[in-house]
């Protein structure tokens, strides 16, 4: 009867061991970004900063990105390293690692950050829900019409280029266009060579004009002209970067490096707080920046509002 009893008890220890252990093991998490630009360490930093701070159990692992793999990987080396580290959950920062990571047909759940919407849509797995998701480096197109509407409610003549990956979005934005009763002009370019062609018609017709990260509209070949030319045809142009802001676009909407790795931190700690019973669906990051460029308000004699006022109108957007 004791030595029964005795297996019992031992049996349900070890039991209480395995499961505690297994609770509090700390999660792999591996990144893999596209180089060594700083940005990506900016997010990842944040990141990691974010989830510390939730993390109120010392007593137990936090969740932190353990490994950032910073070399571009042939596929066969990508999908080596992945299974023999075994991650719980594949982060990526960039166009490039995301689509070496996509064709490496990995297992592991996978984020897919800092990339346009347009990129993740085109990625081989972009469709597997609950095992894969992003958080996108665009705005929302609502938020981009409703800071246009908030900041120059005089402009009604809005204009857009449209290019190979951002052709898709032209019936959204001609809905949300129509509703927020702006008048749309557009332009459909094949190449960067269309872009001159395309802006020398638009200036004609519109007040303000509202660009799309698509590469082969908005390049380091392009913007200079796009920017120039509107200036002096008093069109001013809603960026999505500041340093289109810097460049001399009027005002800008964006997601800032250590903004991402907020919304990342976010994404991360439902994920894990949810058992991993799946990923989120891809989303627009909850935080963003508005910028704008006094110099040109001023030469355009335009009063904005400030940048604050602007933000806190597209909480809800």
């Amino acid at each position: 009867m004791f030595s029964h009893c005795l297996l019992y008890c031992c049996t349900i220890l070890a039991l209480f061991i395995t499961s505690n252990v297994a609770a509090t093991a700390p999660a792999k998490i591996i990144a893999i970004t596209s180089g060594t630009s700083s940005i990506y360490d900016q997010v990842i930093e944040q990141m990691n900063k974010n989830l510390e701070a939730t993390c109120t159990d010392k007593s137990i692992a936090c969740l932190k990105v353990d490994q950032v793999i910073r070399a571009s990987l042939n596929t066969e080396d990508m999908a080596s390293l992945t299974s023999r580290v075994a991650p719980d959950l594949v982060i990526t920062l960039g166009s490039r690692a995301a689509r070496d990571v996509a064709t490496a047909s990995i297992k592991s759940p996978t984020l897919y950050t800092l990339l346009p919407e347009s990129t993740f849509n085109n990625l081989p797995n972009c469709c597997q829900p609950q095992k894969v998701s992003s958080i996108f480096l665009n705005q929302p197109l609502e938020r981009q019409i409703h800071l246009i509407k908030t900041a120059l409610p005089q402009r009604t003549r809005l204009g857009v280029i449209y290019g190979p990956s951002s052709q898709h979005t032209a019936p959204h934005i001609k809905a949300l266009a129509e509703k927020a009763g702006l008048h749309l002009e557009s332009v459909v370019i094949k190449n960067r060579a269309g872009v001159g062609a395309a802006l020398r018609q638009l200036l004609k017709r519109i007040d303000v004009l509202l660009t799309l990260p698509d590469p082969e509209v908005y390049s380091k070949q392009t913007v200079f002209n796009v920017l120039l030319s509107s200036y002096h045809n008093g069109v001013p142009v809603v960026g999505f970067s500041k340093g289109y802001v810097k460049a001399g676009a009027l005002l800008a909407l964006y997601s800032t490096p250590e903004q991402i790795g907020h919304h990342l931190a976010d994404v991360v700690q439902q994920y894990f707080s949810s058992g991993q019973q799946h990923l989120p669906p891809p989303q627009y990051s909850t935080y963003f920046s508005v910028v704008t460029n006094k110099s040109v308000a001023r030469s355009f004699k335009i009063t904005l509002p400030t940048e604050k006022v602007l933000r806190n109108s597209l909480l809800d957007k």
